[in-house]
């Protein structure tokens, strides 16, 4: 895939207390199975004096293909003693993966065999105060199967889709100096989750402890995750199993935020274990567009572990470049025995 970004800034002042910055960024990609790809991500941010992140934040993304893919976003975040932030997404996905986790297949991996039609619609609402956190989410999925696919073949629980809602509280312990581009500090995640529709009913649990260490006056950094994922009950509609239910869901095992060098949703699988270790270094600062600019690069190892014990391992090269400390453009090339990735996307990837 061949991704282009542009990029846009205005600022503008509110008086001695508040800046409001303009952040946007046209999309332009190409993918042989899903066509040229076009949209625009544009933000408000709003700053108080001295602060490097923002107070609050507002941004809308548009992107869909030639070939049918869409990914809509409205994003909110207000930082404040109780910290709210609203997400509605919009996403149709053409070649969902589905490698079922304890069944092999005589169809090299990679094969659309092992893929699907997903639209997905959500909703999802955090409230945080103090260490602690609720949120509130809706998602409404539906299913498209490819004839004497792996999924057609299996028919697993939850291949007629459907609306869940879930229900999640639990403990954020952040201790970082910087929430996007931290370079000290750790954070602490443990949350448990009732999730309800009208044929499904499941709980989740997710725990991880991230930490970040400084050299070199913070122009390296040593970033390290270990995230631990369960979905207790027998009947969970697949769809759910790919996802690490945190304040942030990711993806894993396999994709850009758990084992990159591996596709997303490499291992769907009801319990799973997510470590990665990263060097990051500041290469390049300077200021443009009255903002400080970082250019940096990024190396790595992820791992992974499922319910059946398969393992696997992803090595990580990348660049980022980062418009004050909350706004990151990010590449990701990823290498494995049997597969490579490249992702351009936004932040880092824990």
């Amino acid at each position: 895939m061949l991704n282009l970004l542009l990029i846009a800034n205005l600022l503008v002042s509110a008086g001695p207390q508040t800046s409001f910055i303009i952040k946007g960024i046209p999309l332009l990609s190409y993918s042989s199975q899903t066509g040229v790809g076009y949209g625009l991500r544009i933000g408000l941010y709003t700053y108080e004096p001295g602060e490097k992140e923002y107070k609050w934040n507002i941004y809308g993304q548009f992107f869909k293909t030639t070939g049918g893919v869409q990914k809509h976003r409205i994003f909110f975040d207000y930082k404040s003693p109780l910290r709210v932030t609203l997400t509605a997404e919009y996403n149709k996905a053409l070649y969902e993966n589905y490698y079922p986790d304890s069944i092999t297949f005589d169809v090299p991996m990679g094969d659309t065999f092992y893929t699907y039609i997903h639209t997905n619609m959500f909703f999802r609402g955090v409230a945080r105060y103090g260490i602690g956190f609720f949120m509130l989410e809706s998602q409404n999925h539906s299913i498209e199967i490819r004839s004497n696919s792996a999924l057609d073949s299996l028919k697993p629980y939850g291949i007629e889709g459907g609306r869940i809602n879930g229900l999640q509280g639990g403990i954020f312990f952040d201790r970082r100096d910087y929430e996007g581009d931290p370079t000290k500090g750790y954070v602490l995640e443990l949350s448990y989750g009732l999730w309800f529709g009208k044929d499904y009913r499941f709980t989740t649990l997710f725990a991880s402890a991230r930490g970040y260490i400084s050299f070199l006056k913070d122009r390296i950094t040593l970033a390290s995750r270990i995230a631990y994922s369960v979905l207790p009950q027998k009947d969970v509609p697949f769809f759910a199993y790919g996802w690490n239910y945190s304040i942030q869901p990711f993806e894993g095992l396999g994709g850009r935020n758990s084992v990159r060098g591996y596709p997303t949703f490499y291992h769907m699988s009801s319990k799973k274990i997510v470590v990665n270790n990263e060097l990051r270094f500041r290469m390049l600062s300077f200021n443009f567009l009255n903002s400080e600019w970082t250019v940096g690069s990024v190396l790595g190892i992820d791992a992974g572990m499922s319910k059946y014990g398969r393992s696997i391992t992803g090595f990580v090269g990348g660049l980022r470049v980062m418009w004050g400390r909350d706004f990151i453009i990010a590449l990701d090339y990823g290498k494995s025995g049997e597969f490579s990735t490249l992702d351009i996307t936004f932040d880092h990837a824990f």
